[in-house]
């Protein structure tokens, strides 16, 4: 014989403390109008529910559609050299590359060879040009590092992202770091910040970036 779901009640008590005890002082189990539940599985709800549009909600939508832009987070290419766990480990680095020969510079430094989207001379060549911020960037999961922003492409940095990267310049955006997609069992993750982010801010895969402003 199938043996029936038991029966589950609820109800929720607002209010200050004294009101709460008057309250159940004043009442019994049998005198409380309780809300029957249906809890549904998988999830087993223990509090009412609309269930009216399940279907539409469990398939979800593109963040395309509620976000205006987005990419993934900035590239590098050298996060050895661009990125600094402090400001002034980083003004070292930057005076260092804009007052050195490049060859000596990736000697002392031990900066690999260049490659195609990341090269010493255009990184030097674009601080020389003193159109850089300083900025704090979310580098890892809680790890917060800073970095030297001047937007363009194959600079100091390999990918700024300035589509993206230029809305946090004053810390007065949030934004969404989510996938895109996952086509795995992985557990999907996501966090909110105010301040540009790197490619694997959430370490697994490359991580998009959807500011909300």
């Amino acid at each position: 014989m199938t043996k029936k779901p038991a029966q589950v009640f609820h109800f929720d008590l607002f209010g200050k403390r004294d009101k709460k005890y008057n309250f159940l002082n004043e009442n019994s189990i049998k005198s409380i109008d309780w809300n029957t539940l249906q809890p549904n599985e998988p999830n087993y709800f223990l509090v009412s529910k609309n269930y009216d549009n399940e279907v539409e909600y469990n398939v979800g939508f593109s963040t395309n559609n509620l976000f205006k832009i987005g990419s993934s987070g900035i590239k590098t290419e050298r996060d050895s050299l661009v990125i600094q766990f402090t400001e002034n480990e980083l003004e070292i680095i930057a005076n260092d590359l804009k007052n050195s020969n490049t060859d000596e510079f990736r000697n002392r430094h031990n900066i690999s060879v260049d490659g195609r989207d990341w090269k010493l001379e255009f990184a030097k060549q674009d601080l020389l040009n003193d159109k850089y911020c300083l900025m704090k960037i979310h580098y890892r999961p809680f790890d917060f590092r800073f970095t030297f922003y001047t937007g363009k492409t194959k600079g100091f940095q390999a990918y700024p992202r300035k589509e993206v990267s230029s809305n946090f310049i004053n810390n007065d955006n949030y934004g969404l770091i989510h996938l895109r997609q996952n086509n795995s069992n992985e557990e999907f993750v996501t966090l909110i910040t105010n301040i540009m982010t790197e490619k694997g801010s959430l370490v697994c895969g490359n991580y998009y970036i959807s500011p909300l402003y």
